[in-house]
Order: C-alpha cells, then sequence, then structure tokens
C-alpha cells in the first residue's frame, strides 16, 4: 500500500544517492578515514537497490511503479557492480592499514587548514599521480576538502609555506613520460570554497 511516509523515504533516499555520488566525483565532504571514506560509498552505490524496491510503494498507480523501478533497474545494476568493484579497495584499507590508491604522502598546516599531498595509484596500467588538496576540520573526524592541484604523471611533491595563505608546491620530474618539475603558487582560501 502506497503511502506519503513511503515517498519521503524515497525523495530522501535519492537525495542522499545524489549528493554522495557528486561528493564522490567533485570531493567536498571527506572523512579523515579511508576505511570510513569507502564505507560510505559502498552504502551510497547500494542505494539504488533499495530505491528500486521501494519505488513498488510510492504510487498508487501500478503502471508508474513499474515504470519507476525499470527506469531505475540500470541504476541499480551498474552502481551494484560499481559497490563490488569498490570492495577490492576496502579489503587493501582492511589488510594494509591505509588506502594504496590514494596514499597520503604529507601535509602542512597552515592558519586555517591544511594542504595534504597524495600519491594516486591506478593499478598496473597506470603511472602514479600527485592530487593537493586543502583540508578543513569541521568537526573531529569530518573534513571540508578541495583538489587544488594535481599532476599527472607524479610520484611525489614538496610543499613549501610561503606565508598563512600561499604554499608552493614542487613536483619533481616522473622519468620520460614527464621530464620537467612542475612547480605552482596556490594562495589558499580560509573556508576552503570561500
Amino acid at each position: 500500500m502506497p503511502s506519503t511516509r513511503t515517498g519521503k523515504w524515497f525523495i530522501c533516499l535519492l537525495a542522499v544517492y545524489l549528493f554522495g555520488i557528486a561528493n564522490w566525483l567533485l570531493p567536498a565532504i571527506r572523512t579523515s578515514s579511508a576505511l570510513l571514506n569507502h564505507v560510505f560509498m559502498l552504502l551510497i552505490f547500494l542505494l539504488p537497490s533499495a530505491l528500486s524496491v521501494l519505488s513498488f510503494f510510492v504510487t498508487k498507480r501500478i503502471i508508474f511503479r513499474f515504470l519507476l523501478a525499470f527506469a531505475l533497474i540500470p541504476l541499480a545494476l551498474s552502481s551494484f557492480l560499481i559497490g563490488a568493484i569498490s570492495l577490492f579497495p576496502l579489503i587493501d584499507i582492511m589488510t594494509k592499514g591505509y588506502d594504496p590508491s590514494f596514499e597520503h604522502l604529507r601535509s602542512t598546516q597552515l592558519t586555517c587548514s591544511q594542504v595534504s599531498i597524495y600519491r594516486t595509484n591506478g593499478g598496473a596500467t597506470t603511472s602514479f599521480g600527485i592530487i593537493a588538496r586543502q583540508e578543513k576540520r569541521l568537526i573531529p573526524g569530518l573534513l571540508l576538502v578541495r583538489n587544488i592541484y594535481s599532476v599527472y604523471p607524479g610520484d611525489d611533491a614538496k610543499i613549501i609555506k610561503l606565508d598563512n595563505d600561499t604554499i608552493k608546491i614542487i613536483s619533481p620530474p616522473y622519468g620520460d613520460k614527464r621530464p620537467m618539475t612542475d612547480e605552482v603558487i596556490i594562495k589558499v582560501k580560509y573556508y576552503v570554497y570561500l
């Protein structure tokens, strides 16, 4: 029997799913734990399966129930597949104690936030990459983040603090693939995005 409560749950779960996918593609909120970040994303990828089941209880009209469920099935299958694939890094994090696909190298504390350097590892068919991320602690364990620099290929980078809101990032050459040193000066924002 359809109810307004089921419809509200459906809309809330759909909003959580859309926020989770947007946060996965353009990181804004992260926890300080790689394990929690991966568990959260695994749950996000399982939400379309729950939404497809809830779709049968959202409306009174049977045709709309089936159309909604039919529209959600491809999303549920693809999200379930991505969720199953994301179990592999989760197992790595639990056994190694860190995320080898997004390895934290170093951080520099600024007045309002910190800048962290991460080495990305896409596996055997890709080179390493470097991402610099500004991170501001909102509450213990929860970070507001923004990617401020990236270089590919690259396996290391150094941060030099020029003043309280300006840094210099230096990434050394990476063999024949990137034979020159990459240097950039970045003025970070006090509130990460503002």
